[in-house]
């Protein structure tokens, strides 16, 4: 199974007199304990059980980010994941101006801003060229323009570059009904909880926190309502095409396990094949899933576990994991 090598982690370095994010590049090949020529079969040496891990010091940093200084407060960023082909880090500020950072040649882009400044976005990678960037949480005025792709273009013949384009927001939770005008806006948008892409593109899953799925359309642009269940996932459900099965961690709010999830089946019954507790402190845990075949039958899945290591951040840092 093909696996990403490095994982990004970038980290609010509390600094006083300026604002500013550091990122660090985290080996996860380094976690995997079984053997590169080894089969699929084969396990790799057994983890001791109730083992204590110390605490890593964190690895220097690669690159580092500073966003303008407000009249009122030093500044904010939000950092996206670009996949795919690329592996690249997009970085915004609170004015909406952007950037693309490629960790493996370390060269940095300009990017073309975004319509309007985004706060605790998500973004999904489709067909290679496209980033479907949405706010979960806009603020007020910002709904219209909560939702941008950014897509890689000539642009009608002009520079080769990333560009924005607002994309319809989703619906509110009554959307099939007349709006309340004596609703709160906070309430008539709500949160976006999770969301996940469908393996061939076509379409992007999202669920509020009224627990209502819609589903939007790449091709037509459309969102329509798709059920009033919620996805039995929190944030973002990275999709595995090996084994057509979507890993997600659960809404718990108590509990943080890793889930799988079949979103092929039925939109209602879209739901959880199994359940494994994960470390709930800032850990790299490198996880191997496989399909049972024994006897030659193929049976359910089975994860198998490999190396972990845990970085201490201070209290209160605010964290990236891409």
């Amino acid at each position: 199974m093909s696996f990403r090598r490095f994982v990004h982690l970038v980290v609010d370095d509390m600094n006083i007199r300026r604002c500013t994010y550091s990122l660090r590049s985290i080996d996860m090949s380094a976690l995997f304990r079984r053997p590169a020529h080894s089969s699929i079969g084969a396990h790799p040496p057994p983890i001791v059980e109730n083992q204590e891990m110390e605490s890593c010091p964190l690895p220097a940093p690669s690159m580092s980010f500073c966003p303008p200084r407000g009249r009122c407060h030093e500044g904010m960023m939000e950092f996206m994941f670009l996949g795919g082909k690329h592996n690249k880090v997009v970085a915004t500020d609170q004015t909406g101006r952007a950037l693309l950072y490629d960790p493996d040649q370390h060269a940095v882009n300009t990017l073309h801003g975004f319509v309007k400044p985004k706060d605790k976005p998500v973004a999904l990678t489709v067909d290679e060229d496209h980033l479907y960037v949405l706010d979960t949480r806009p603020a007020p005025g910002h709904k219209d323009t909560c939702f941008e792709c950014l897509e890689f273009d000539d642009h009608y013949g002009m520079d080769e570059d990333w560009y924005p384009r607002v994309l319809p927001p989703p619906p509110p939770h009554n959307c099939n009904g007349p709006a309340d005008p004596k609703m709160e806006e906070e309430q008539y948008y709500p949160v976006v909880d999770s969301c996940a892409v469908s393996g061939d593109g076509s379409h992007i899953s999202i669920t509020n926190q009224r627990s209502r799925t819609y589903a939007f359309d790449t091709a037509t642009e459309a969102w329509s309502k798709v059920g009033d269940w919620a996805l039995p996932f929190s944030g973002v459900a990275e999709h595995v095409p090996e084994l057509g099965l979507w890993f997600g961690l659960s809404r718990d709010e108590d509990r943080c396990e890793l889930c799988v999830v079949d979103l092929h089946a039925p939109p209602a019954a879209a739901s959880v094949r199994g359940l494994w507790m994960a470390v709930t402190r800032v850990v790299f845990t490198a996880v191997e899933v496989e399909r049972c075949n024994d006897d030659g039958v193929d049976g359910g899945l089975r994860m198998v576990k490999h190396g972990s290591k845990l970085f201490t951040l201070l209290q209160d840092m605010a964290h990236w994991v891409l």
